[in-house]
């Protein structure tokens, strides 16, 4: 089977490369590109938005014809959080390959180095990606010390592709940019406000920053509150009392409620509540259970109940959560 480089690409419509490659990241361009695959190539589009200089976002949704492989040799520094969807893909950085072949999410850090990607063709290719440069990123944080735990961050990622499962929250922070109902400037703030729950969900859920901690919190305390939190993900299915979680790690039961919540932004039940959505939510999209069946599954007896946590949590009832997968992957 034959492979097209990025100039057989560029001879066919000379804008693809463009919105491929990273070249245009730190230079200003149109705010929005948008390209249908020419049919020599295969079926689908290619649409790019710039939020601003150094801050950007890539749509693709294409089936290739032919096996595509593009070659990125960047410099400068970007850093990207790509959501894989659909399709087959490898990525080659130094002598790391990554295969992509199923739903997954992706965060890298590029500088100084050559990545080559090759998409696999015959099969439908589905990806979000968002990618900033390092100032950008920093941008949104105003402590030094956070400044300070984002460079350190990129500094151990430098070079590498590391790969996250797709959860709940973030398939729906993704399906919402694909289902944009704005155009103009306000889908430039609406991706723009999108991209940052990413990013911020991308840290919270690997807990790569915690909230700023008060002086007055000891820190006994805080490694017995990340010992309670993590008993309590281990027990999502049979939490245990506060009394007997307090007395599990030495603390008094008002301690380990208000130091849980100051720690890590959020109450004992809401961690709980949290996790069993996205295991609900799961259940529905990849175990084909219906509504009552993931309710009793994750500890809901009520379905009255489980559908109003689960519309907190997702903005939409359990039924409407799935009529908007299935719309995706149609």
């Amino acid at each position: 089977m034959n492979h097209f480089t990025l100039d057989d690409i560029q001879g066919y419509c000379k804008d693809i490369g463009s919105i491929l490659s990273h070249v245009t990241l730190r230079e200003r361009i149109e705010d929005e590109q948008r390209i249908q695959l020419p049919k020599v190539l295969g079926t689908g589009t290619i649409e790019r938005m710039q939020i601003r200089t150094g801050m950007e976002i890539i749509i693709s949704d294409v089936e290739l014809s032919q096996n595509l492989s593009a070659q990125i040799e960047e410099t400068s520094g970007i850093f990207e959080l790509n959501y894989f969807l659909s399709g087959e893909a490898v990525c080659h950085i130094h002598d790391q390959q990554v295969t992509i072949v199923e739903p997954i999410s992706h965060v890298c850090y590029f500088q100084d180095v050559d990545v080559r990607i090759e998409t696999k063709a015959n099969t439908r290719c589905q990806f979000v990606e968002i990618r900033m440069s390092p100032e950008n990123l920093l941008h949104y944080f105003d402590k030094d010390a956070d400044k300070q735990a984002i460079q350190h961050i990129l500094q151990k990622k430098k070079g590498l592709i590391q790969s996250y499962q797709l959860s709940p929250m973030i398939k729906k922070c993704v399906y919402e940019i694909l289902h944009c109902p704005y155009k103009g400037a306000l889908k430039k703030i609406y991706f723009e406000a999108k991209a940052m729950e990413l990013i911020n969900l991308f840290f919270q859920e690997n807990d790569l920053l915690y909230p700023v901690i008060e002086p007055s919190l000891p820190a006994d305390d805080i490694e017995k509150l990340k010992q309670a939190k993590e008993i309590v993900l281990r027990h999502i299915d049979e939490p245990y009392s506060i009394k007997m979680l307090a007395k599990l790690v030495g603390l008094n039961e008002y301690k380990l409620k208000i130091g849980f919540r100051q720690l890590f932004d959020t109450t004992i039940f809401g961690l709980i509540r949290r996790r069993r959505m996205e295991k609900a939510a799961w259940l529905l999209e990849r175990e084909g259970v219906n509504v009552s069946e993931a309710a009793v599954q994750v500890g809901y007896s009520n379905v009255s109940n489980f559908t109003v946590a689960f519309r907190k949590q997702y903005g939409c009832n359990p039924s409407e959560y799935l009529k908007r997968v299935k719309s995706f992957s149609q």
